[in-house]
């Protein structure tokens, strides 16, 4: 897949993922204190950027490894936890700057929540 085919299919959507949590801040504050907020917002979104992993995923194994299966998040890591470092991959959130590693701990092994433990909680506590 060529960078332009990513950024056309997966790329503009991200982008609206993004800014459709950005806009929460405006009601709740992206604090400690907040991380046991809920909204049918936050569901809401939590459901669209876990299904949008999903189809990335997806994606993405079938340009690693197209010979492997890949119909459930356990057969992802099969395929994905080894791949380019990306259980090591930093990021950094652009509103307070903090960096954090959304697939630290992944393994085969890992129950499938298990990534979103630890200090990426509070990320996927709020939503994101």
């Amino acid at each position: 897949m060529t960078k332009d085919e990513f950024n056309l299919k997966y790329w503009m959507f991200y982008m609206q993922l993004e800014n459709d949590f950005s806009k929460t801040f405006n009601y709740v504050e992206f604090t400690d204190d907040n991380l046991s907020t809920y909204s049918k917002e936050y569901a809401k979104q939590l459901i669209s950027i876990g299904s949008e992993l999903d189809i990335v995923f997806k994606a993405l194994c079938n340009e690693v490894d197209p010979t492997k299966a890949r119909s459930c998040i356990t057969d992802y890591a099969n395929i994905l936890c080894g791949y380019d470092n990306l259980t090591d991959a930093t990021v950094q959130f652009s509103y307070n700057k903090e960096s954090y590693k959304p697939f630290d701990g992944w393994t085969p092994n890992s129950k499938p929540c298990q990534p979103f433990s630890g200090r990426n909680r509070k990320m996927i506590s709020m939503g994101f």
